[in-house]
């Protein structure tokens, strides 16, 4: 990350991250339970769909490795998929109980 539009990006790609990784809640400590939980049960999952990539995307290049910021660029990225896919889990769970 050498050029200002690279840190600007980066910092959106987190904080993007950690909003589809808000958790439910009415409280502001419940949302912060929600959200450590939901980013703690996701990240297993996360780090290694990026470990995968990543090392197919090393081989591809040669062995050469991926620089820091576009390994959690791709962290993020496959962070908000996950989120998203359980976002839509518990939307149709809460429907299914009614």
């Amino acid at each position: 990350m050498q050029t200002l539009r690279e840190k600007i990006t980066f910092t959106f790609s987190t904080l993007l991250y950690l909003f589809f990784n808000l958790g439910q809640g009415t409280t502001p400590m419940e949302i912060f339970k929600g959200t450590v939980w939901q980013l703690l049960s996701m990240f297993p999952y996360t780090a290694g769909v990026t470990w995968v990539i990543v090392a197919f995307l090393k081989h591809m290049a040669g062995g050469e490795m991926l620089p820091w910021d576009r390994i959690m660029r791709i962290f993020f990225v496959v962070g908000i998929l996950f989120a998203l896919l359980l976002a839509i889990y518990q939307y149709a769970e809460m429907g299914a109980a009614v």
